[in-house]
């Protein structure tokens, strides 16, 4: 495995963490900009994610 890939797999490891982080921040009432501090991701991206995972009966509203 080379360096540029073990890089890339590390980076894609941490983005997954940070959004599983962020759907279980958002699950325990966290206001999308207070997840996007602690994330390091952009709001619009929390509350993307957040939307895409949470259907109309989730009761999450961003």
């Amino acid at each position: 495995m080379s360096a540029e890939g073990m890089a890339e797999g590390m980076a894609e490891g941490r983005r997954l963490q940070n959004e599983e982080v962020a759907r279980r921040l958002a699950s325990m009432g966290m206001a999308a900009e207070d997840i996007s501090e602690a994330t390091s991701m952009s709001v619009e991206d929390v509350r993307r994610l957040v939307r895409r995972r949470s259907g109309p009966r989730s009761g999450l509203v961003f």
